[in-house]
């Protein structure tokens, strides 16, 4: 979907705290918090943002988790789920958010309101989308009903979206991967590749057609 040359890609990171039933492995709740400031005031979501200096996007997931939640939890705990590109109209930047879960049985602490978010659990039949970003409502439906296939090999999912502004969504492509699947190769490639790379910050760029990360110097 992202044909126009001069695209770059920033890499975010989401992370889902869920309610888990461990007998049949289906989701129950999911905490999310309310934005009280910034970008995004007002919305529901889950935990996360920027990468700092030198972090991967699995240890920013967790980092964030931390300081938005009050729940911490390990590398080994998070599940890595897929990512979403975000491209805005009349714009270079391309968000690439990356998205994991965590079952909140494995994470220390209580869900505690931060300066920035306010965490509250929501039933799966009961999710705020209309509080939410618009795209919410077409991925996270999918990522919480297709967690894993009848083999109970987990499954990845890749999003794309082109927007006018913040609520228009102009074109959209959503694919749910199995494991076996080429496309879950590549979401797992890029995401090794982010994890590899040198410190990290809003100046990395990758040009469209390429999920290799470059420094803009040698771009």
């Amino acid at each position: 979907m992202l044909k126009m040359a001069g695209h770059f890609r920033v890499p975010l990171t989401l992370i889902l705290p869920l309610d888990i039933d461990a007998s049949t492995n289906t989701v129950k709740r999911v905490l999310l918090g309310y934005k009280k400031r910034g970008f995004g005031q007002g919305k529901w979501n889950g935990f996360g943002g920027k990468l700092e200096a030198g972090e991967t996007v699995a240890q920013a997931a967790l980092r964030e988790l931390q300081e938005e939640s009050g729940l911490t939890g390990t590398l080994e705990d998070l599940t890595y789920r897929g990512y979403n590109d975000f491209e805005f109209e009349g714009e270079r930047k391309v968000l690439q958010v990356f998205v994991y879960e965590i079952a909140t049985s494995a994470c220390t602490g209580t869900p505690t309101e931060s300066d920035e978010m306010r965490p509250q659990w929501f039933d799966v039949a009961d999710l705020p989308f209309g509080s939410m970003w618009v795209d919410d409502a077409i991925w996270l439906p999918l990522l919480l009903a297709h967690r894993t296939n009848a083999a109970g090999q987990q499954r990845t999912f890749v999003g794309e979206y082109v927007f006018r502004g913040h609520e228009t969504i102009l074109a959209k492509s959503v694919r749910l991967l199995e494991a076996t699947e080429d496309g879950g190769k590549e979401a797992k490639a890029a995401l090794e590749r982010v994890a590899a790379g040198p410190a990290v910050n809003d100046s990395w760029v990758v040009p469209s057609k390429s999920l290799g990360y470059v420094s803009p110097s040698s771009s």
